[in-house]
């Protein structure tokens, strides 16, 4: 394959000239997140038949790269999510025509696969990792950087035509149309939700009253913040300090300053002031929905019972070959358990794979038990209770 570096106008309207006449084409990004809320974006490769271009975004405009993700261009990624929330923020839109080599991978029985693996095993290729962790935003990008860069989208499309042809030899490819469609309606904006956030702060069940208010608050301002201020939120505040703050309900700067969390790092500009406006502010807040949020349904199965359903369900899914989180994680169990239920078990490919039998299993119609040779299966229940 030739590779082309991409960076000036001219060679852009070139690449983008070549790739829109492609039907599929390879796509992915090296980027920089350790120290900012959003993805620095370092380069963007993309694969356009016999042709790679390694696109410069420091120095071309990759907006204009806008028109080919929302054309009929099927657009192919190993492992989309990050570069997703990249080119959501830079063109303001994710590719009309999705694929993505690593969920086709999880239904033929592929955990997470990374793409190195999956290349080896279809096409016998070795990529070299060597320059995995170089620096995406240092110029200028060396040979050795740019080589790296540009394997990963050399063989993507015919690793794409390769699980194609075994998802559909094992007769999952319209299961595997339906996840890719519903994956690309996802939120790729990368703005963390503040009450998903606050109901994964671990204090955040325990607070009552006033101060979930205020540890509500405090997530919420401190996701802003790191927004506005394009910094991981953990550099803004630490749950700790979160959880602490809303226990102590402080009034004055300096009790901000002696809560168990608030060192140095964080006091920078005055943020003890804002902390203290952002806690007196919270006690107007109505949190109904916030507290429906994290209300615990009255559960309709054990623990115990979702364990060994969900012991089935790794069996199951290993006698389909097919990954076991891809057709269903512990939530989804308690989620079709429900007292009205709900979740991903209960529509779409899910519901017809395992969703209408476990639904059967809850309604009392069939039986999990132990087979002879120790495995967990289905078998139809006589409702004989035996008597212990």
């Amino acid at each position: 394959m030739a590779e082309y570096y991409v960076d000036n106008s001219a060679n852009l309207m070139n690449a983008i000239s070549i790739i829109s006449k492609c039907d599929v084409i390879a796509v992915d990004t090296e980027f920089h997140r350790e120290k900012s809320y959003f993805a620095r974006l370092g380069l963007v490769q993309i694969g356009a038949g016999e042709d790679v271009f390694l696109i410069d975004p420091l120095k071309v405009d990759i907006s204009l790269l806008k028109d080919i993700f929302e054309s009929e261009i099927e657009v192919v990624f190993h492992a989309a999510q990050q570069d997703l929330e990249i080119f959501n923020r830079y063109l303001g839109t994710v590719p009309r025509v999705f694929f993505d080599t690593q969920i086709a991978a999880n239904f033929i029985g592929y955990s997470t696969p990374g793409l190195s693996v999956l290349l080896e095993a279809f096409l016998d290729i070795h990529l070299d990792k060597s320059d995995r962790l170089s620096d995406w935003l240092a110029r200028p990008l060396d040979k050795n950087q740019l080589r790296y860069a540009g394997q990963d989208v050399a063989h993507l499309v015919l690793l794409r035509d390769r699980l194609v042809e075994a998802v559909d030899a094992a007769g999952r490819l319209e299961w595997l149309t339906s996840e890719l469609s519903d994956y690309i309606s996802s939120d790729f904006s990368g703005i963390a939700d503040p009450k998903r956030v606050f109901s994964k702060l671990r204090e955040a069940k325990a607070l009552k009253g006033k101060n979930r208010k205020a540890a509500f608050a405090l997530v919420k301002w401190r996701e802003e913040k790191a927004v506005a201020v394009d910094k991981p939120s953990r550099f803004v505040l630490p749950d700790i300090a979160i959880g602490s703050l809303a226990q102590s309900m402080p009034r004055k700067a300096s009790d901000v300053r002696s809560v168990r969390g608030m060192d140095a790092r964080y006091l920078t500009d005055g943020i003890e002031f804002e902390i203290l406006k952002v806690i007196s502010d919270s006690e107007s807040l109505n949190l109904s929905e916030l507290d429906d949020m994290l209300a615990v349904e009255a559960p309709t199965i054990t623990n115990e019972s979702i364990s060994f359903i969900m012991t089935w369900l790794s069996s199951y899914a290993k006698r389909l070959k097919i990954d076991p989180a891809t057709l269903a994680i512990r939530p989804d169990v308690v989620d079709l358990f429900a007292q009205v239920p709900k979740g991903r078990l209960v529509v779409g490919w899910r519901k017809e794979a395992i969703g209408s039998y476990l639904t059967r299993v809850r309604d009392g119609d069939i039986a999990l038990a132990l087979s002879p040779n120790g495995e967990v299966e289905m078998v139809e229940n006589s409702r004989k209770k035996v008597g212990l």
